[in-house]
């Protein structure tokens, strides 16, 4: 009875919310997160990605919890608690750079988080200039994740024939330089329907999908970002959230080969041509 009393109490307001939060945490060995963000239980794999607008980072306390006041149902057994595994950060868009990158990364790599960087596409900026500021700001090496190329829907132009020409081109350039292949983000619908060609076929994709099922544009997913306005612990306001298709070592594994293939192809064609 005092239970129920408490949870009608605490209807009218978020920081009630929290507090019945608290409460239920109490009884239970999981420690006491704010108001949550439902996880996706079938990943194991949780990481953000970060631009100048996440300020006062708590980078010792990142993490994804599920809070059961966001459920109808209570029960003890969907109340999770993921630490955040990889980060990727915005270094560039267009010709400009964030200026909080070197600092972000300066801190993620400190505790040993698996760090990407990421350049926003703008179809109207001339491609190599993109991707020469995108090489010189990100600084990437093998012990990072690939580079990635941020694909905005609001942001795809007309003729597409055109646009998808110099994303390739974007793409070429950074893969020559840094000596491996980039990711491409790019919303589930925008894969299915514009990036469907069979130059993409051989480019990996983190996909952009806020439903509670994962991308239906194809099963070999390699990061799937479920929510633009999920709750972590240790960053203020909305953060986009997403999970990779694997385990912790898969993507540690996955990371290093995307490194290690352009190198084995590299030498093969050192090879063949002192043939």
């Amino acid at each position: 009875m005092v239970i129920l009393s408490f949870v009608c109490y605490i209807r009218n307001s978020q920081s009630r919310k929290d507090a019945l939060a608290d409460l239920l945490y109490s009884m239970t060995e999981n420690e006491v997160p704010k108001y949550g963000e439902l996880i996706r239980p079938d990943y194991e794999v949780y990481g953000i990605d970060l631009s100048r607008y996440q300020t006062d980072i708590n980078w010792d306390s990142l993490s994804v919890n599920y809070n059961p006041v966001n459920d109808k149902s209570v029960k003890k057994q969907t109340w999770f608690k993921k630490d955040i595994s990889f980060i990727f950060i915005k270094a560039t868009q267009g010709r400009r750079v964030d200026r909080t990158y070197d600092e972000k990364r300066g801190e993620a790599k400190k505790r040993n988080y698996l760090c990407g960087a990421y350049h926003v596409f703008e179809p109207d900026t001339f491609v190599y200039a993109q991707a020469e500021n995108f090489i010189e700001k990100a600084k990437l090496d093998t012990k990072d994740l690939p580079p990635v190329l941020d694909i905005e829907n609001n942001k795809i132009g007309y003729p597409l024939d055109e646009y998808r020409k110099n994303v390739l081109k974007w793409l070429t350039i950074v893969e020559s330089r840094l000596g491996v292949k980039p990711i491409i983000y790019v919303s589930d619908h925008c894969k299915r329907n514009v990036f469907n060609t069979p130059e993409f076929n051989k480019y990996q994709f983190w996909l952009a999908r806020y439903f509670n099922d994962p991308p239906l544009s194809s099963d070999d997913w390699v990061f799937w970002q479920y929510t633009k306005t999920g709750y972590v612990h240790g960053l203020k306001g909305d953060v986009d959230i997403s999970v990779f298709n694997g385990s912790k070592e898969e993507l540690i594994d996955w990371s290093e080969a995307q490194w290690q293939a352009q190198q084995t192809d590299a030498e093969s064609d050192q090879t063949a041509s002192g043939e």
